[in-house]
């Protein structure tokens, strides 16, 4: 899965269908950039990836109440439902440099 290779640094797009009471039913675009992974159970041999902290810099949503770039947290389980509906894709993959091989 792709969320199970995701890393800080990557820009990723998420799609999902969002639902109103008062509007028709849009599909909302965001665009991220990765900033840190949120780890659940730290300390423990249970230690598992929550979710990731991210930079949010495209919003499809017409009624954000917040200015972008935002930063918001997402759970590891949206991004999951997201990819399983074909609705993750990975922009930029995050580039490692070696300090050791200059």
């Amino acid at each position: 899965m792709k969320t199970d290779g995701l890393r800080t640094g990557e820009i990723i797009e998420i799609k999902w269908r969002q639902r109103s009471l008062h509007e028709e039913t849009t599909v909302r675009t965001v665009k991220m950039v990765l900033l840190n992974p949120v780890l659940a159970k730290v300390g423990t041999i249970y230690q598992t990836l929550a979710g990731w902290n991210c930079q949010v810099f495209h919003d499809t949503h017409h009624r954000a109440n917040r200015e972008i770039p935002y930063t918001k947290h997402y759970e590891t389980k949206w991004l999951k439902m997201c990819e399983s509906q074909g609705n993750l894709q990975i922009i930029s993959r995050a580039q490692l440099k070696d300090e050791a091989n200059k």
